[in-house]
């Protein structure tokens, strides 16, 4: 994907076209102001003149080329025709010029090279054949010079405004590129919620299936024990219900199947804590949670929010980390705090489009687990602590 500015960075600011445009009209302007204004009188055809080169200036921004052969034409007209109104001669040329900046904005750059050439070859020969100065006069050299560098500012201009163009472009396509990762990644994350907690709604299901036969058994030969089954079976069947809704919340309409696997949970966090402590991580890890077993749904997530945030911790950490989870009646609350070497990337807002892969893979899994994330970015500390609930929070019937 393009990279032509980083992401967030100002991009060049170039005065609008309309602005370098306005300078010349109004230098236009105060030019032919200044040759009518004159104690000597403009000749007629020369006033004549300049009102068709103000006509092509007027015409500069839709037509540039046209405008500039209007212009030029009068130019020669008038400098050719009256030479001795110097000051009429000066204000068409200053016009000509101004229309060649919107030719060399506007139109191909080898059009506006040649027009260049066309007007640079009409003022030296005003000058020369018209006013008798030498092909080598200092005149002579102004006018080319005059000449190129209005080619050149034009065509510098329009280089810059096309380039920033080009960078807003390459931004928003890789805005685009960056919107369609994270909602691939976010996809990938929501396949692997499902594949997690297939394993717990099949367990669920067969647990059901096993006690409904053995009720249907014990239904007249041992009632109690039938009515126990059948209490067992209610039980199950809630938790069942809440977990499919949870992962029929987080797919929607996507879906997928996977190959069935073993499903870690709070069990297997001392393995992962001695895994990071392994790489040379020092790893505070403290445990209260009561007796019983956590929804599998809770079960799972407690191990996938550790996993990701001690691994974060062994990139972005500075070699120490403190685990803790705790249980509070119906609420089981995991918090991992580790010292900053540097900030991990899109910690600002874990709930973004444009953050880390990482937090917002562990806020789509707690949100389906009807839990809530918070990340606490200090200069020195960076903290995740996540809220879960041990029960079902969703009605069922």
């Amino acid at each position: 994907m393009p990279r032509s500015t980083p992401r967030g960075a100002a991009l060049p600011q170039i005065r609008p076209t309309r602005f370098w445009e306005g300078v010349l009209d109004v230098v236009s302007v105060i030019a032919v102001v200044s040759a009518v204004g004159r104690a000597e009188p403009v000749p007629p055809g020369a006033l004549a003149a300049l009102g068709v080169a103000a006509v092509g200036l007027v015409l500069r921004r839709r037509q540039p080329a046209l405008a500039l052969v209007l212009v030029t034409a009068a130019s020669a007209v008038g400098g050719f025709g009256w030479p001795e109104a110097t000051w009429a001669t000066l204000a068409l040329w200053v016009m000509a010029q101004t229309c060649l900046f919107s030719v060399a904005l506007r139109s191909d750059r080898r059009v506006a090279a040649g027009a260049a050439c066309a007007l640079a070859v009409t003022l030296v020969g005003q000058s020369v054949l018209a006013q008798s100065n030498s092909v080598v006069d200092l005149l002579t050299f102004a006018l080319l010079t005059w000449t190129a560098a209005v080619l050149g500012a034009g065509l510098a201009v329009r280089a810059q405004r096309d380039h920033v163009a080009a960078l807003e472009a390459a931004r928003r396509a890789e805005a685009r590129d960056r919107e369609r990762e994270v909602g691939r990644r976010l996809t990938q994350e929501r396949l692997r919620i499902a594949r997690d907690l297939h394993d717990a709604v099949a367990h669920t299901v067969a647990v059901i299936a096993i006690h409904a036969g053995a009720a249907e058994r014990n239904l007249r030969s041992s009632p109690d024990d039938a009515a126990a089954s059948l209490g067992a079976i209610r039980t199950a069947a809630r938790t069942v219900v809440g977990e499919m809704q949870q992962v029929l919340t987080v797919l929607r309409e996507e879906g997928g199947t996977g190959a069935d696997t073993t499903v870690p949970g709070m069990a297997a966090v001392p393995d992962l804590v001695r895994s990071v402590r392994a790489s040379g991580v020092r790893v505070s890890y403290a445990e209260q949670v009561g007796p019983g077993d956590l929804p599998q749904a809770v079960d799972v997530t407690v191990y996938r929010v550790l996993q990701e945030a001690l691994t974060n911790a062994v990139r972005y950490g500075d070699g120490s980390v403190d685990v803790s989870v705790s249980q509070h009646e119906t609420l089981l609350s995991v918090r991992v705090t580790n010292g900053r070497d540097h900030a991990w990337p899109g910690a600002a807002d874990p709930g973004s489009a444009s953050t880390g892969f990482g937090l917002v893979g562990m806020q789509e899994r707690v949100s389906a687990a009807g839990g809530r994330l918070r990340v606490e970015d200090t200069p020195h500390s960076f903290e995740v602590v996540v809220d879960l609930p041990t029960e079902s929070t969703r009605q069922t019937a």
